[in-house]
């Protein structure tokens, strides 16, 4: 570990999120619904196992103040400042010639203000918010900050709350959860008692106790944060550059100081008006003015974008936006707008699963709301089951025909980023909704039916599978329900600016990197359309091939994305954009 600027850097290893589930089971302890007792509590506090995490500290005003004032060049000004105060006890008129100080703090005004400004303002945007929390202790429920909680407190989780641990479902009837933070998945997840739920996810719907079992840094989110809120030494190469060139001239003026004083003095014996000139020499070789042509350069530029709601932590940040070549752009919110739609279904035909009639309602209209059904009965709350309930919301009388036909469920199966697909079952039948390389995943029927999946990938649609299988028969595919996605109008414009400054772009996205292609052109991407789906490739992917040959990324992880930027980064200036998110 290295101890950065602002907080601390991570060189731990992201793990995959089903290793970091048995992380999580494994400190799970069998309780009861008071929750702890007061003797559990008194331990945890002792042992520090509190929900506090180190991760989202900026720096102090102190540090900032220390950052900013200890640096060679005014280092190198204040010793010769110091020799003209010293001329000037004795003889007050010399005082005059430390006017070159002025520059010396106005350099020292613009890093300072700059900094405690964004401090403060970052202070205020904390991405884990700390609302008050229902705990279970001793019997009892109490209200408590989400920074109080401890290892195995039993907490009540409401729709809209963010989850401030990583923990274990204790009992609820069914609660949706949006994991797009930690997995990318645009899709929210319905969660069943002894499921997984981690912090800084966001509660959709419903309501749930929990055990937490990870607190504080402990989290898988604040493993994420420790990775991704890395802050670096000073890396502009103009402060490098002139740093550098400072640090070799003090090296040459130290001799040279002495030599031209002991001249003058020799000459003069008056050692004052001596002092005054030969700091006045070293002066005339120090380039304070191109170090205040820089600093005025970068703060003008910090209030250019301030007025575009721009905010720097560092005035040299300035540099580094200008020095960017590559810019990774999320998909979902950021080249599209966020706004899904249904464009009708496809049937599939149950003998070859090829030959699927045109997209429409007629005939239709049953599995429109089987399809409602299945995101009803597992109350999925999401930005998909909004289009569809939309679109088939008219159908929803026919559910009572299919709750008659059926009768009572006997289990659900929640959407996961994992399984990709939902679905109900049923004593002699299972209905399936989702993604068919998932629900139909080494049968027969995929093989058949991949070419219209590919083909209808390429038009930009998102594609959900409605499948359902009987007993021991196999899974068979009933219709494809086909979903767009609004593209930006600003979206063309903005890449193009970005190829006309020579910044080549790179999409990062969880989903088919057909669609990602397909939406790609409809955005007019000007670069290369070619498409990568990681999803095939494994831990040890050779990351620097696919860069140099793919510019668009389809089924990506978060230790995925991490390994890509982190390779851009080493090659190039790189960051990453995730406009949903704000990352």
């Amino acid at each position: 570990m290295k101890k950065g600027l602002t907080g601390m850097q991570s060189d731990r290893k992201i793990p995959d999120l089903l290793t970091w589930q048995k992380n999580i089971k494994s400190h799970a302890l069998p309780l009861t619904a008071a929750g702890l007792d007061a003797a559990a509590i008194a331990c945890r506090q002792d042992k520090q196992q509190i929900n506090r995490s180190s991760a989202g500290r900026t720096a102090t005003v102190g540090s900032i103040i220390r950052r900013n004032l200890f640096t060679v060049f005014n280092l190198l000004n204040f010793v010769l400042a110091l020799f003209i105060l010293i001329a000037a006890a004795y003889k007050f008129t010399y005082i005059k010639n430390g006017m070159f100080m002025g520059v010396v703090v106005f350099n020292l005004i613009i890093g300072i203000y700059q900094e405690i400004k964004a401090k403060l303002l970052l202070d205020k945007l904390a991405i884990l918010v700390e609302p008050q929390v229902s705990v279970k202790r001793r019997g009892q429920i109490e209200q408590i900050k989400s920074s109080e909680l401890l290892e195995n407190d039993l907490l009540e989780i409401k729709s809209g709350m963010q989850i401030p641990v990583d923990g274990i479902i204790f009992q609820t009837d069914g609660i949706i959860v949006d994991e797009a933070l930690l997995t990318g998945e645009a899709e929210a997840i319905s969660k069943k008692n002894d499921d997984i739920v981690y912090a800084g996810t966001l509660c959709t719907a419903g309501e749930a106790w929990i055990q937490a079992c990870l607190v504080g840094d402990n989290s898988f989110a604040a493993l994420l944060t420790a990775n991704a809120k890395i802050v670096k030494q000073e890396n502009s190469r103009l402060r490098l550059g002139l740093n550098k060139l400072i640090s070799i001239l003090a090296a040459i003026t130290l001799p040279l100081f002495f030599l031209i004083f002991m001249k003058n003095y020799y000459t003069s014996y008056d050692w004052p008006n001596t002092l005054v000139l030969t700091a006045g020499a070293i002066i005339g070789m120090i380039p304070e003015g191109l170090v205040l042509l820089t600093e005025v350069a970068f703060a003008l530029a910090a209030f250019n974008l301030g007025k575009n709601n721009c905010l720097l932590q560092k005035t040299a940040a300035v540099e580094i936006l200008a020095s960017t070549d590559i810019l990774c752009l999320d998909k979902t919110g950021t080249i599209t707008d966020g706004r899904m739609q249904v464009s009708g279904i496809l049937l599939c035909d149950a003998e070859t699963c090829s030959d699927i009639t045109p997209a429409g309602m007629e005939g239709k209209e049953n599995l429109a709301a089987l399809a409602l059904y299945i995101l009803q009965a597992n109350k999925v709350d999401n930005l998909t089951a909004a289009a569809i309930n939309n679109a088939f919301g008219k159908y929803a009388p026919i559910i009572r025909d299919w709750q008659d036909k059926l009768g009572v469920w006997e289990e659900l199966i929640p959407f996961s980023s994992e399984k990709k697909y939902t679905a109900v079952r049923w004593p002699q039948v299972t209905y399936y909704l989702g993604a068919a390389e998932f629900i139909l995943a080494q049968t027969p029927a995929l093989s058949k039916l991949q070419p219209r999946l590919k083909e209808l990938s390429r038009l930009a649609y998102r594609v959900l599978l409605l499948a359902e299988k009987e007993n021991q028969a196999e899974i068979k595919p009933l219709a494809l329900i086909l979903l767009t996605d609004g593209i930006r109008p600003d979206a063309a414009r903005i890449f193009n600016y970005f190829k006309a400054q020579n910044v080549d772009v790179k999409i990062i996205s969880g989903d088919n990197p057909e669609t990602v292609r397909a939406l790609a052109a409809k955005a007019n991407f000007p670069f290369a359309l070619t498409a990568c789906d990681l999803s095939s490739y494994g831990a040890e992917a050779d990351y620097d091939y696919l860069i140099r040959n793919y510019n668009l990324f389809g089924r990506v992880s978060p230790g995925q994305k991490k390994a890509i930027v982190g390779r851009l980064s080493g090659r190039r200036q790189c960051r990453y954009y995730d406009r949903r998110r704000g990352e």
